[in-house]
């Protein structure tokens, strides 16, 4: 039997299942399955056992707390969820860290900027070094630019 008839025959099973009952629990007995509960997850985090970035995750923040879904498919399997509870975004403490977090990404990309800057104005400089007497050009050792590029 093919991937695509055993995919096709875990659905039909799905549907009468959801069908027989109304809850969860009931779904996944007929099943032969569990209900599990995720841990609190927020859109681009990875849920264990579902993945990232699938319908079951969109499904999770377009429901309702007390709504559940249809049948989901994801390349993990099918899922039916129930949304228990939605925490609300915390906008104050958003913006308060969005500030912080903006500054600190300038003074980093400043810093890159300058190192960068400053490693190429040494490699292009001609320096003559005097201490022994005479004008030696001197050349950069590579290790002095290890943590940045120019």
């Amino acid at each position: 039997m093919g991937e695509e008839r055993r995919r096709e025959r875990a659905r039909e099973r799905i549907e009468a299942a959801v069908s027989a009952s109304s809850d969860l629990a009931g779904i996944a007995e007929s099943l032969g399955g569990v209900v599990d509960t995720t841990a609190e997850f927020h859109r681009e985090a990875f849920v264990p056992g579902v993945g990232r970035r699938n319908s079951f995750v969109a499904a999770a923040f377009l429901l309702s707390p007390g709504q559940t879904s249809d049948i989901l498919e994801t390349d993990r399997g099918y899922y039916v969820l129930e949304v228990l509870e939605r925490i609300p975004a915390d906008e104050e403490g958003f913006t308060q860290q969005r500030d912080m977090i903006r500054q600190q990404l300038l003074l980093q990309k400043r810093r890159s900027l300058i190192t960068a800057w400053t490693e190429k104005l040494i490699r292009e400089a001609e320096i003559l070094d005097y201490r022994t007497g005479r004008g030696v050009v001197w050349e950069p050792d590579p290790e002095l630019f290890r943590y940045g590029g120019a």
